[in-house]
């Protein structure tokens, strides 16, 4: 946190440090709730149950009240000496809505996290549009109007980088240094990249319904020729048909196609119900810190502190 606020120190205008605690099992909160004592300008949330980093975060944004967010992990592998670089690339072009620190070298030492991010870019490209080169992290910027068009989903779940994307287009990146992990390994396995992608891919667009359709509308034409083709022959007592293999393998194909279709109705149907019984995102256990402003106080000639 000295880090941190040593850096920002460095910048006009006043700004509030948000640290969310999601559940943690060990004395993280009594440490958070130290820091809040030792500096005005903390806010700590302690949340009821462990909801994951991305509803965390939306929790952050929704108590920040500055003009610009900056989101940063506490893994360090993102420097806090690297936010002034956000801020510049923010101030030198007005019309941006979002700063991204992309890195230059990842420091994940897994292979599977960079197939995993290369497929993430393809689906966010093909999805949302956005440019191939663009590098999307958890250390960004944004300005307010992005960070309420982001908490003003209120799906329960929740993609940020794909409800970032759907919020707006003006980002761009801006290079940073990416450490090694000091201690401990990533929270998200090989399963859990999966369902991030996933995720990206099901909740803003009906693209797997669409794909199953048109791949039951190949397969429709290719046996109605097929079988055309086998009747003709059978008709001019070229061949022999072998009945029960045909249908033997006919019925497995379809049938795996038939299961993998209602599976993924199945899929859109359960996120359809999580929506109707609209659990909430988060629960606050404990709130300290971050002394709300004084009625009337004048706001920050200069934003970009914040």
């Amino acid at each position: 946190m000295e880090r941190i606020q040593t850096v920002m120190q460095t910048q006009s205008g006043p700004f509030e440090l948000v640290l969310i605690n999601d559940a943690s099992p060990d004395d993280t909160w009594q440490v958070i709730r130290d820091l809040c004592q030792r500096y005005s300008n903390m806010l700590g949330l302690d949340l009821l149950c462990n909801v994951g980093q991305v509803r965390a975060t939306i929790c952050g944004f929704e108590h920040a009240r500055g003009e610009f967010v900056i989101t940063l992990d506490d893994d360090f592998q993102r420097l806090p000496e690297d936010i002034p670089k956000l801020i510049d690339a923010m101030r030198a072009d007005a019309s941006l809505d979002c700063i991204i620190g992309g890195f230059r070298d990842k420091k994940h030492g897994r292979l599977i996290r960079d197939w995993g991010n290369a497929l993430l870019r393809r689906v966010n490209t093909t999805l949302y549009g956005c440019s191939p080169t663009l590098k999307m992290t958890a250390f960004r910027m944004m300005k307010r109007p992005v960070v309420s068009a982001i908490c003003a989903h209120r799906t329960t779940q929740l993609p940020l980088s794909a409800m970032l994307l759907q919020s707006t287009h003006h980002i761009a990146n801006v290079e940073v240094d990416h450490q090694a992990r000091k201690r401990g390994v990533s929270g998200y396995t090989v399963v859990q990249l999966i369902w991030v992608v996933w995720d990206n891919i099901v909740n803003a667009s009906t693209l797997p319904l669409r794909l199953v359709s048109f791949l039951g509308i190949v397969i429709t034409s290719i046996s109605g020729m097929i079988g055309l083709y086998f009747l003709l022959q059978f008709g001019i007592d070229a061949i022999g048909v072998d009945g029960p293999t045909t249908l033997a393998v006919l019925i497995m194909f379809v049938g795996g196609l038939t299961l993998f279709s209602i599976g993924l109705l199945g899929e859109y149907i359960t996120r359809i119900l999580r929506e109707v019984v609209s659990a909430p995102r988060y629960q606050l256990r404990e709130q300290v810190g971050a002394v709300e402003e004084e009625e009337g106080q004048s706001a920050s000639s200069d934003p970009y502190g914040k």
